[in-house]
């Protein structure tokens, strides 16, 4: 679950002393390393957890986290298109 990295991130910090700066810094470190889709889907576990936790919190008020594109298909530049017609 999500809320473990979390909470080892913050080196064990007690959940009741946990703050929004705490989740913007987690989810500005997750960014350099995963996929977008990954970090959308650990902000959306951390979100559960914290509002199970705290029904009351506004943790991730005017966080927006959102959720990436996807595209089966291959991105082409124009001028290939355009060449390829």
């Amino acid at each position: 679950m999500e809320s473990y990295t979390f909470l080892k991130y913050c080196n064990n910090k007690n959940v009741n002393h946990i703050n929004k700066k705490d989740i913007e810094k987690y989810i500005l470190y997750r960014r350099k390393n995963n996929k977008p889709k990954t970090v959308h889907s650990d902000s959306m576990d951390l979100r559960l957890f914290f509002k199970w936790l705290n029904p009351e919190s506004d943790f991730f008020e005017n966080i927006k986290v959102i959720e990436p594109l996807s595209c089966p298909c291959e991105i082409v530049p124009q001028k290939l298109m355009n060449s390829r017609t």
